[in-house]
């Protein structure tokens, strides 16, 4: 894999995990078109029929280009997931850059413990909810 320690096990890892756990079919450096002309993006999970891309950033560099690899595969969301808030508004303030676009990807962009918190929420594991009488 091309990333290195924090951005593979310690951004990545995770959800990767997470997924796996909720028995999801799980990708990393997944090609993004055919040969390695398209690139790849960092994750690529099918959770039923939802297709989910992850990338984890550590700047705002790549984040125009990681909109277009998600929007290439069909993904319903792109999480892009950053160490720091200050990060986090510095690839907020260069995604609104971008002409608004219509329809899919769902964009969410949060340090890595926010980020935990929304996918268990949009993706809770069912066997961990409890029914109240």
């Amino acid at each position: 894999m091309k990333g290195g320690f924090v951005h593979n096990e310690v951004l990545l890892g995770p959800f990767m995990q997470y997924f796996q756990y909720l028995s999801a079919t799980v990708y990393r450096e997944y090609p993004v078109g055919p040969g390695t002309q398209g690139g790849f993006i960092d994750g690529f999970v099918l959770h039923g029929s939802v297709r989910i891309a992850f990338e984890a950033e550590l700047s705002p560099d790549r984040v125009l280009r990681d909109v277009e690899k998600a929007r290439q595969l069909k993904a319903h969301y792109l999480f892009i997931i950053v160490p720091e808030s200050h990060i986090e508004r510095r690839v907020k303030r260069k995604l609104a850059q971008r002409p608004a676009e219509l329809g899919p990807p769902e964009i969410c962009v949060l340090p890595l413990g926010q980020m935990l918190q929304r996918i268990s929420e949009l993706f809770p594991n069912k066997s961990d909810v409890k029914y109240q009488k």
